[in-house]
This record gives C-alpha cells, structure tokens and sequence, in this order.
C-alpha cells in the first residue's frame, strides 16, 4: 500500500472522512510529522500490526473530531482567541457588584463575532434554568438571515429534529424553526425554561419594550443610544450582560463614543504584512477596557472558517485608505462620518503624563523653569462656563500643547454642585449630530466670584501637580487669559454695574493676589465660510494633525494633545461635525480649542523671550 491508497483503505473500514480537508483539524499525518519528521510512514509501512492500529486510531479519532464539530458545535466547536478575552472580560468586571458587564465586540468582516455570540447566548441558556435573554436585529429579515440560523446551529442536538426543524419527540420546551421563516413568533423556550425573544429595532418602537428583565442582550449590528439604554435597565435587576457585535461600518457612531471615551488600550497587536502590506497597522488596538466594559476586537485571520489568511484571498485592497482598512479588516472605527477632525484618535491625541515627564517638570520649576500655561474660557449662554489650561512647551521647530484640564470636568468634585456628569453625551435617537446636553450642562447661576474661586482652585492645583508647589497658595501663572469677545463683552453675572464680563474679572481682586486679566479672543465663528485659510476647524486641524501613516514618535506627533482626564473635550473632538450649528451639544469645548489656536501659542521663557526649536 502505498501514501495515495491510505484514503481509500481508511474509507473501506468506515473512516472515509479521516483524510478530508478541514479548516481547523490538521491532517494526522501533518500532526505526527510535526512530533517527528518521518514518523507517520514508519508507523504505515512497519509492519507491525500494532503500530499500524495506533495509527488507524488516530485517524479515527480525527474522524470523530470533525463529526462532533458538526454534530454539536456548542460543545465541540472551535472559538477564535478573543473569545476567551471576552470571558476574562466579563469575569473581570463581575468582580465589582452590582456593574452590568458591557462588552463591544468589534471586528473585521468575517471574524467570528456573530458566531460566537450566537454561542455564548446559547451556552448561557443551557447553563442554568430559567435564564431570560433578548436579541436585538435591525428587521425581522436580517434575524432570520443571521441571528435565528446562527442560534439553531448552537442548539444541543438531543433538543432538536434537523430534518424537520421541529423538538425531539418527548422534549419540553416550547420552539420550531424553520430555515426560511426563523423560530414561530420570533422567540422559543428551551426544555429547561430558558426564554429567548427577537426584537427589532429599526421597525419597532423602544418605549414598548417593557416589563421584562433578562440575563443577556445581545445587539447583533449596531443599535441607537436609546436601545442601548434601555437594555441596560432591563439587564439592572440581574446584572445581566449587555453585548454588542458589528462591524463600525458607519465609522465613530455616538454608541461606539460612549463607550470608548472612558476605555484606554490594554493590548494591541501587530496587524501582520502576511495578511496586507500597509504602514500604519503596527500595534493596533486590540482590547480596551474601562471599569465595566470592554472593547474587544476580532481579527478575520484568527478564524479559520472563511477569515483571511494573507494578502492573496483577502477581499481587503492595499490601495484603500489606511482608516476602511483598519475598519473592514480590523474593526476599528476611526472617525464620526462628516467628522470636522478626521485625524483625531485617542491614540495619538490623548495621554497620561509620565512619572518622568512630572518629574522633570518638577526639577525644571525649582530652578525657574516652568511651562508656559494658557487659560481659555468660554462663557457659555444659559449653561455654565467651559475652560481650559493648556500647558505649551518648546518643540522641534513649533511649539508642542497639552490640554491639562478642563472645566467642568468629569469625576472632579466642584463645591456646591459635586461631580458635573460628562458635557454632551450621544443622541439617542440618533438624529443629534453632535450630541445631546449632558448634565454638566444642566447646572446655572454661577457668579463672578464663584468662578474666580473655581480658577484660583484650579490654578492651585494644577501648581502642586505639575510644578511640584508645596504652598498652599500657590498657583499657576497663566501667560495669556483668554475669553470670547461676544460672552466677555457684556454682563452676564453683575449686578447693577455695565462692567463687562472681562471687566468684572479684572477688578475681582483677592488680597495681594494679581487681578485676572482676560484678553479678548477672537469672534470669528468657527466656521464661517469654509475658507481654509481662514476658519477654526482648519486651524485646529492643523494643530492635531501627523503623518498617519508612520508610527507616532518625537518627529511625528500631533502639535495638541489632551490629558486622559479630559473626556468632554476628547468626546468633542471625536464627535463634532458642526452640522447641529451653534447649538450644537460639543460645540462649546471645541470654541475653546479654537480661540487657543488662533493665538497662536508660544513657549515663553521667564525672561520673556519667545522659544522657537529651543533658540532665542
């Protein structure tokens, strides 16, 4: 006998699938040869009778690999490695009580994200009794197509009829399925009491889903804010998990935002040349994680059942652009459709200053040497103000600026009102572009004086921070105050006095301290006309933009970026389009970007002197 008549003998014996090709399931040959060059035929063409039976075992043992992976793929199938991130995600965040694990999983085309949801759903239903799960599909259509067909596969085999579609004779439970029509009535209930129902969401109504608490939501395609929401209300009781699966197809939706503005990248990986040969796919992100949820992504080359291996069956073509790759091959979303920054990413733009960066700061104010700081309001009409302090330090060539706070800011405990809330948050129908008012928003009335004490607060802190400043006085020194012309021109907060907003400021002095001096920054709109040369979003463009194409370093990075802590304006950044006009939700934070960069910050030294590459 030789190698080519091994599959024909095999199949005389009833292992006729022993040799057939299988996406996951090494040939046995390749297996052994694999232990030992040569090993396989020694055993074939021994002689001896019981190496030979050994080595009809192992092929029948692949055989019954192969048929229990068909038969029963909710125990015996195979699970891409970001499954079992998602299971250390999940137990992660079950630690904390009371906390409704909140898992997105993005991922490129044909990653495995539908199926392996379908999955855990199922696993989860047959865990325990009585367990109560919805899915979320964007029509009855596209359940029948995808979730329903997925759902079947995972269903245990001594519950179902494959020919018929309908339960074994004998079975509890309430289900029937069929191929072209889905599950009757669009829900079932397994023998064990496990209930499961189909919503759909671009024909139904949110507010009608009430009454019913459940153990999981899984949202297969991406839903609106308001869905999300009011999931996580029918999942509080039990703490149940929420899980959504797609493709950002749509780029940086506001569900997407919400949940990444308060996540940092935990992991990344290498892209890999094998699959595209593009620059700028090195150290992707490929987990992030806040305190209760989780981004994880799915990569089509893990999947061994229809993912791409390489550049040569890919449908991905090099020649996009690097962000629809990123996208469709990764799943990354990159940027809002029609964002006004396309550049912005958290990656390049956000960071958490270093133990040695502070340091250093440190080490510089004691001999003098200090940043050069910029304060920037906007007082905003009928909400509170927004503010920023940028920090401007010398760079190769251009001045480099850190946004190292705002106001008000997320989680910072402000006297008489607590912890402001985030400034705009997601549309939750969608039809916002820029968001909706969140509650910092909400709070007004604040006087003069309590605004001074907010900046003195502030000031003080930001000195102890980053200067190093022991006395309880302290405070950072600002080389420019800027207010906008329009808010800072008239009285808003006086009483009798036609004293402007600038003028109240500058006369509002606290003992020998200076008065704050506020100049006038400029009221130009932030996008009058759309000229280039002239309008803000083109002006602060310039400042975030790099080479995205090349790895961030010293030579290649943005000219602005933000403290991690300052989550209103990195929100704003990723989700200003500008097309909700002034009253737009985000606006107010980016108006702020924009007078700063229309100043045309520098890097001062003590002395005065202007700081351009280090030279005088």
């Amino acid at each position: 006998m030789t190698i080519e008549d091994l599959p024909a003998f095999l199949a005389e014996i009833g292992l006729k699938r022993a040799t057939e090709h299988h996406p996951r399931i090494a040939q046995f040959r390749d297996t052994l040869e694999a232990i030992k060059p040569g090993l396989h035929d020694s055993l074939l063409f021994s002689g001896d009778m019981e190496k030979c039976q050994a080595l009809i075992d192992g092929y029948q043992k692949r055989q019954e690999e192969i048929e229990q992976e068909e038969s029963d793929p909710l125990r015996y199938g195979f699970r891409v490695p970001g499954s079992y991130v998602i299971d250390k995600e999940i137990e992660r965040i079950r630690e904390k009580p009371n906390v409704i694990p909140f898992i997105l999983n993005l991922g490129g085309n044909r990653s495995g994200k539908t199926d392996d949801a379908a999955r855990r759903i199922m696993e989860l239903m047959c865990s325990r009794p009585n367990v109560s799960v919805a899915i979320l599909c964007p029509s009855q259509a596209q359940a029948r197509d995808v979730a329903m067909a997925y759902l079947w596969r995972y269903f245990p085999p001594e519950w179902k009829e494959e020919e018929t579609g309908k339960k074994r004779h004998g079975a509890k439970g309430s289900y029937s399925y069929n191929e072209k029509t889905g599950f009757t009535d669009d829900k079932f209930t397994l023998p064990n009491g496990s209930k499961c129902i189909f919503k759909f969401y671009l024909d139904g109504n949110v507010t009608a889903w009430e009454g019913t608490t459940y153990d999981a939501v899984w949202a297969d395609e991406e839903v609106t804010q308001d869905w999300v929401d009011a999931a996580q209300v029918r999942l509080s009781d039990r703490t149940g998990l929420l899980l959504l699966t797609f493709t950002p197809i749509k780029g940086m939706t506001p569900v997407i935002s919400s949940i990444q503005a308060n996540c940092s990248v935990v992991q990344r990986r290498d892209g890999g040349s094998d699959v595209i040969p593009r620059k700028g796919l090195e150290k992707l992100p490929y987990l992030e994680r806040s305190n209760s949820a989780s981004v994880v992504y799915f990569w089509p080359q893990d999947n061994p059942y229809g993912g791409c291996k390489t550049n040569e069956n890919t449908a991905i073509d090099k020649k996009w652009p690097l962000s629809l790759i990123k996208c469709r091959l990764y799943g990354i979303a990159y940027m809002v459709k029609d964002a006004a920054f396309p550049t912005f990413s958290l990656e390049a733009h956000s960071l958490t200053p270093s133990k040695e960066f502070i340091e250093k700061l440190h080490v510089d104010a004691k001999k003098g040497i200090k940043p050069t700081w910029y304060h920037v309001v906007d007082p905003c009409s009928g909400r509170p103000f927004f503010m920023k302090w940028y920090m401007v330090l010398p760079g190769l060539g251009q001045p480099r600026a850190i946004c190292m706070r705002e106001w008000p800011q997320q989680e910072d405990y402000i006297p008489g009102w607590g912890d402001p809330g985030e400034w705009a948050v997601p549309s939750k129908d969608g039809r916002l572009k820029d968001g909706e008012r969140g509650s910092a928003q909400e709070v007004k009335g604040f006087t003069v004086n309590f605004m001074h004490s907010e900046m003195d607060r502030i000031e003080h802190e930001l000195a102890v921070e980053f200067e190093g400043a022991e006395d309880p006085e302290a405070m950072i020194e600002p080389y420019v105050r800027l207010m906008d012309s329009r808010g800072g021109s008239v009285s808003q907060m006086a009483g009798d006095s036609n004293d402007t907003l600038i003028d109240e400021f500058y006369k509002l002095r606290d003992g020998d301290k200076p008065a704050r001096d506020f100049v006038k920054a400029s009221g130009q709109n932030l996008n009058p006309s759309g000229h280039r040369s002239t309008d803000g979003i083109h002006l602060i463009n310039d400042w975030l933009g790099y080479r995205q194409d090349e790895p961030l370093s010293a030579l290649n990075e943005p000219r602005l970026r933000y403290h991690i802590r300052c989550t209103n304006s990195l929100w704003a950044l990723k989700n200003f389009t500008g097309a909700d006009g002034n009253e737009g939700a985000c606006k107010d934070p980016i108006d702020v970007d924009h007078y700063f960069v229309r100043d045309d910050p520098q890097y001062v030294d003590g002395k005065g002197f202007i700081i351009d590459n280090g030279r005088r």
